[in-house]
C-alpha cells in the first residue's frame, strides 16, 4: 500500500453536485444533506466543487462559504476533497489556503486555463506559484481534464513537481493515459474519473474513482469495489450517462428521489433537464441501488 493510499486517498468518491436555490444561491442545507447521504450510500469520500459541482460558475466567496458550512456541520474533513482551481492565480491560492486550513483530504487543482498555449513550462510555473502562495503545504492532487480545461498535464509537470503531489484525477477518458500514470508514476494515487471498467482499472493499480455518477450510483459502485463482482452492468450504465447532459440529468434524478424540486436548478450556461431520459431510467433499473433514495 502506498503512503498516499494509507492516508485515505482511495476508494469510491463522488464528484459532488452543488444544489442551488431558486435564486441560484448555493443551498447549504441541501448540500450538507447530500454529502451525508453520499457517505451513507457507500462513498468513501466526496469531492466538492469539481467540474460536476459547477465550480467555475461559483465565486470564490461562495465556494469558501459552502465549505465552511459543510465543515461546521461536523462532516469528516478526511473524507472531503475540494476543487480549488481557478483561472486567476490569487483565487486558486485563496481557495487552496482555505481548504487546507480545514484539514481536508486534498485539494484537486485544474491547471491554469484560459491561456492554454503556454505548454508544460507554463503549467508547471502555475502550480509552483500556487504552492509558493499557500502558507501551509496543501495536499495537492492534479486534475487532468484537457477536453474541458483545454490544458493537458504532461509528464514534465508531474516530474517537475515531485513528491509534493499526492495524486491525480485522470478525467481524460483515455484508458492508455491512466495506465501510463499508474505504471510510470508509482508515487501518485491515481484516480480515474469514471467507473466504467472499474474492476480493470483497480486491478491495474488505480486507487479508485472520482465520478459524477457517484451522486446516483454510489451503492452499486461500492459493491463492485468491495466484492470484485462483474462490472459490465455498471459500465453500461455509466456509458448511458455519457450520452446525456450528466449534471442536469443527475440533478433531475435527485429532485425526483428526494422530493426537493430545487435540485433541478443549474447555473447558466447549463440548462435544466426537462425530463429523465428513458435510457437513463432503463440503465438505473439494471443496477442494485438498494442503498439509494429510490
Amino acid at each position: 500500500m502506498s503512503d498516499t493510499t494509507a492516508k485515505g486517498l482511495s476508494g469510491v468518491w463522488a464528484a459532488g453536485l452543488t444544489p442551488f436555490q431558486e435564486d441560484l444561491r448555493i443551498d447549504h442545507r441541501l448540500l450538507i444533506s447530500h454529502v451525508e447521504w453520499l457517505f451513507e450510500d457507500g462513498c468513501h469520500g466526496v469531492l466538492l466543487f469539481g467540474t460536476t459541482g459547477e465550480a467555475m460558475s461559483c465565486s470564490v466567496s461562495e465556494r469558501r462559504q459552502a465549505l465552511d458550512a459543510v465543515m461546521e456541520a461536523g462532516l469528516d474533513p478526511a473524507r472531503i476533497l475540494v476543487g480549488t482551481g481557478a483561472a486567476a492565480l490569487p483565487d486558486a491560492i485563496e481557495l487552496t489556503e482555505h481548504a487546507t486550513s480545514h484539514g481536508v483530504a486534498g485539494c484537486l487543482v485544474v491547471p491554469p486555463f484560459y491561456l492554454p498555449d503556454q505548454g508544460p513550462e507554463g503549467v508547471l510555473a502555475g502550480y509552483r506559484a500556487l504552492l509558493e502562495g499557500v502558507d501551509a503545504t496543501p495536499r495537492l492532487l492534479l486534475y487532468h481534464i484537457p477536453q474541458v480545461s483545454g490544458v493537458a498535464i504532461h509528464d514534465e509537470v508531474i516530474t517537475g513537481l515531485g513528491d509534493v503531489v499526492l495524486g491525480i484525477k485522470d478525467s481524460s477518458g483515455v484508458w492508455d493515459n491512466t495506465i501510463h500514470l499508474i505504471e510510470d508514476f508509482a508515487h501518485l494515487a491515481v484516480f480515474r474519473g469514471s467507473e466504467d471498467r472499474i474492476s480493470d482499472i483497480l486491478d491495474a493499480g488505480a486507487v479508485g474513482v472520482i465520478s459524477s455518477t457517484g451522486n446516483i450510483m454510489a451503492s452499486a459502485m461500492r459493491q463492485v469495489y468491495d466484492e470484485g463482482i462483474d462490472d459490465s452492468v455498471l459500465t453500461a450504465a455509466r456509458l448511458a450517462f455519457a450520452k446525456v447532459p450528466t449534471v442536469s440529468v443527475a440533478k433531475a434524478i435527485l429532485a425526483e428521489w428526494t422530493g426537493e424540486p430545487s435540485w433541478r436548478m443549474v447555473r447558466p450556461p447549463l440548462l435544466p433537464a426537462t425530463e429523465i431520459p428513458p435510457t437513463i431510467r432503463d440503465a438505473l433499473g439494471t443496477l442494485d441501488l438498494s442503498g439509494s433514495r429510490i
